[in-house]
């Protein structure tokens, strides 16, 4: 279903508005799809995840000197680790994705020209996406908060506008200098006009393509990179294991390298079990491109093989929480074990990123960086969920830290307290 496109296909009526933008790659179906993805893909380069890696752990780096200066950093209460990997997924995508750093400690003043900071209005518009589509401009006007999503909107428009014109003005000259998704994106589109003699991107294709890379990268990564603390926190054992494996990476005394964290494949399986438990996107919607038929099983205990007639045009949800607790392809699915994906292990099952031609063009990325924040934070300390009260269990403990709830996009932690001790060598 997810890799025969001849058969199933996206239904992009549903996405109309991740067009808010500008066409992009998520919203189009067909040659449209063919030529997006022709120009983005490249952009994911290794030389961007590298980059990826760079600003998480300069970001990394700047947490731990904060926790430092507000009370010497050997003990630190996080009151939401959510609210945490979220500010550093924004500032990771901001650096990476759009060329535009800032410190986790910055101070919120809009350059000149503009009613807000870049990250500002990205966090903004990230977290009121809905409220935009619902309300128009005159009714958001009505009262401050909507006037506060309005200006977001249109600032981050702003923004993206006059990077893509200091993109195009410095190129020349800076054609190798950077290697963040939007200059990579520019710099595609270019090279598609100037030396393939085929159809670039558009301004507004740009814009709609960088924002959707933020749209459906930001939350995701921040809510799996949540979930997976939690898990290593409630799960100590693991937790020790994930280091002891980084330790024999990483030698004593020395930061973790691009190289280091790339061959840690048990930090990456803690990842990627956290991704089969608590699945961000928790379904995929298909349609049916003609009469077709699906080959599935029974569902009485005869598991007797079967199949079910698809008229064409009807819609069709993958079901990835399912999947990924289905006992036909997980053993003891509701266990944290992350030694599942050290071997071999059935790829049709475990679908975090979708699957297949349509499959998240991202992962990479956010796989980089939810290892490098893991590897630095196991590196210089142990975690703990933080108690409620004295006479709180260790089971309410890891009930309470892995409840779900609905984000603005996806499925992420309700609140993760967490108790970050300093490891002394």
């Amino acid at each position: 279903m997810t890799t025969n496109k001849g058969e199933f296909v996206k239904p992009v009526e549903m996405y109309i508005a991740a067009s808010l933008y500008g066409p992009n790659l998520v919203a189009s179906e067909s040659d449209e799809w063919k030529r997006h993805r022709k120009i983005a893909a490249p952009s994911f380069s290794e030389r961007n995840n590298r980059l990826v890696y760079d600003e998480t752990t300069r970001i990394t780096t700047e947490i731990f000197e904060s926790w430092s200066n507000k009370g010497g950093g050997e003990t630190v209460k996080v009151d939401n680790a959510l609210t945490l990997t979220s500010k550093l997924a924004l500032m990771v995508i901001s650096a990476a994705g759009f060329g535009m750093r800032s410190g986790w400690e910055d101070a919120e003043e809009p350059p000149t020209g503009h009613k807000m900071t870049f990250p500002t209005a990205m966090s903004t518009v990230l977290s009121n996406f809905v409220i935009r589509l619902v309300f128009s401009d005159t009714m958001l006007n009505l009262w401050q908060g909507g006037r506060k999503v309005a200006t977001a909107f249109k600032e981050l428009h702003v923004y993206m506008r006059e990077m893509i014109e200091e993109r195009r003005q410095s190129a020349a000259a800076e054609s190798d200098s950077q290697a963040d998704l939007f200059t990579n994106l520019i710099n595609g589109t270019s090279l598609e006009e100037e030396e393939k003699d085929g159809d670039g991107l558009t301004d507004e294709e740009l814009m709609g393509n960088v924002f959707i890379f933020l749209f459906a990268g930001h939350e995701t990564t921040a809510h799996s990179i949540a979930f997976t603390l939690a898990l290593l926190a409630t799960h100590q054992d693991i937790q020790e294991k994930a280091f002891g494996e980084l330790r024999s990476i990483v030698p004593e005394g020395e930061i973790p390298t691009y190289a280091h964290v790339v061959k840690w494949s048990y930090g990456l399986a803690c990842i990627y079990e956290s991704l089969r438990l608590y699945s961000p996107v928790v379904a995929f919607p298909k349609k049916a491109a003609h009469d077709t038929v699906v080959a599935t099983y029974s569902a009485d205990e005869k598991n007797t093989p079967i199949t079910v007639p698809i008229p064409k045009g009807s819609g069709i949800m993958i079901n990835v929480v399912g999947l990924h607790y289905n006992p036909k392809y997980w053993d003891e699915p509701e266990v944290f074990r992350p030694e599942r994906f050290l071997g071999d292990y059935n790829r049709d099952a475990f679908m975090p990123f979708a699957a297949g031609p349509r499959a998240c063009i991202g992962r990479r990325f956010s796989e980089v960086e939810a290892i490098t924040v893991l590897a630095h934070l196991l590196l210089n300390y142990r975690f703990k969920p933080t108690p409620l009260n004295d006479a709180e269990t260790p089971a309410e403990m890891k009930e309470r830290l892995l409840r779900w709830r609905q984000g603005a996009l996806t499925m992420g932690p309700e609140k993760v307290p967490l108790t970050f001790t300093r490891r002394h060598k």
